[in-house]
């Protein structure tokens, strides 16, 4: 879909949250000194899971692929890509999942969520209690979990609730950055394909 060609009478708010870096950064700091290995999630066609609660039609065009009588209307049912207001409705519809789960938003970064065994989200982590941090941005989900039982149950849940979850860990891409851990349980965070493009555009060599 074309959002340039998307009436201004479809949509209001289209600002769709993401994780600063330096959240990224921070749960990869966190997750290298106490030894937790990261896992990247990818939900394939994410905003075909989010219905459209209110009314919303769009005109057949060259980019949607179905076939309408002319001056007929197709009614949407799910947000597609390229709608202009996909992303915020997809935060919306995944922060609801996770709520489901018992994760909590933090107050100062919306876009990363906390799960507590002790559900007290006050407080410090208690000896030997079990968590989960998830970092979200857009459709791709950066976790870091205390045990492979806290993440097996949030993979779990976003498979039956999404179907198709891609899970990554090891060696991996999240939002243009290469995550890499290392056999001394450091973290390498690097990005190689935007070295290179620098590299070409400037004609320094690396």
């Amino acid at each position: 879909v074309d959002g340039n060609r998307q009436s201004a009478l479809t949509f209001d708010l289209v600002a769709s949250p993401t994780a600063r870096t330096t959240s990224i950064k921070l749960l990869a700091a966190l997750a290298a000194k106490v030894g937790i290995r990261l896992q990247a999630y990818d939900v394939a066609g994410a905003y075909l899971n989010v219905p459209i609660e209110e009314a919303k039609s769009m005109k057949d065009t060259p980019t949607i692929y179905i076939t309408l009588p002319d001056g007929k209307y197709g009614k949407l049912n799910r947000f597609l890509y390229g709608m202009k207001q996909s992303g915020l409705e997809w935060y919306f519809h995944h922060r609801q999942c996770l709520e489901e789960l018992g994760y909590v938003a933090s107050v100062v970064e919306p876009c990363v969520f906390v799960w507590r065994e002790s559900n007290d989200h006050g407080t410090p982590l208690k000896e030997n209690e079990e968590f989960h941090i998830v970092v979200t941005w857009v459709d791709d989900d950066l976790g870091m979990a205390s045990s492979p039982a806290v993440e097996a149950r949030y993979y779990n849940h976003m498979v039956a609730r999404y179907g198709n979850v891609k899970r990554k860990t090891d060696t991996f891409t999240f939002v243009g950055v290469f995550v890499e851990h290392l056999e001394c349980g450091a973290i390498r965070l690097s990005q190689p394909n935007y070295y290179k493009t620098l590299s070409d555009v400037s004609g320094i060599p690396l």
